[in-house]
């Protein structure tokens, strides 16, 4: 609580004091006199935690985190989608408030931090496997992309082309919460090399003789 006193002057004497309070502003609710707004705008999943940078205005005046208000927390801030920051006033403030900011999936179309492997390949003849196709790993800061994060179409060409030695082209499709875009792989596939392991020959003599008999 605050004094106010006032003093009679001229034709009146005396004195009067009266208590009064000035009550700290509530940020709360729908209609919160404080705009947060967001310093990094450009966010794109990296698969940690993110923390954009924020300003805090009371009309034309910018507060000040740890004196006006502190940052409660971040939420939802580690998918593609929609996270929210919290902060709650102190001193002169009180309540709290709350904005949501964007988080971009990932567009594997971007060489340098999306690595795919193998670029290129070899793949021997296997019979009857017109769609044979490499087996593509794909790693993005530190982590490998699961099956729910990317797709491979039917490879490019003809089944004549899949086989004749020609270069193919594999498409490969970022899909899910946190991936878009695409990329694109070559290989070709190559006569099998016959060797003991995985060449059998059957022989009938054994038939003919038993039929000549």
């Amino acid at each position: 609580n605050y004094e106010l006193t006032i003093s009679g002057q001229n034709n009146y004497i005396g004195t009067k004091t009266e208590l009064y309070t000035i009550n700290p502003i509530d940020i709360s609710g729908n209609n919160s006199p404080v705009t947060i707004e967001f310093k990094d705008t450009d966010l794109v999943y990296t698969g940690s935690p993110q923390q954009p940078r924020i300003i805090v205005k009371y009309g034309e005046r910018t507060l000040t985190e740890g004196a006006d208000y502190d940052i409660v927390g971040y939420e939802d801030n580690i998918n593609a989608g929609t996270g929210k920051v919290v902060i709650r006033g102190k001193k002169n403030y009180i309540g709290e408030a709350n904005n949501t900011f964007e988080i971009k999936r990932k567009n594997i179309e971007d060489e340098a931090t999306v690595k795919i492997t193998p670029e290129y390949s070899e793949l021997e003849f296997v019979a009857f496997d017109v769609n044979l196709k490499p087996d593509v790993k794909i790693n993005y800061n530190g982590m490998e992309l699961k099956s729910t994060d990317f797709t491979t179409d039917t490879p490019s060409g003809s089944e004549t082309d899949r086989v004749t030695g020609n270069d193919i082209t594999l498409t490969i499709n970022g899909i899910g919460t946190n991936y878009e875009g695409t990329r694109t792989v070559k290989y070709k596939i190559i006569p099998r090399k016959l060797t003991e392991s995985n060449l059998k020959i059957y022989s009938d003599v054994g038939c003919q003789n038993e039929a000549a008999g």
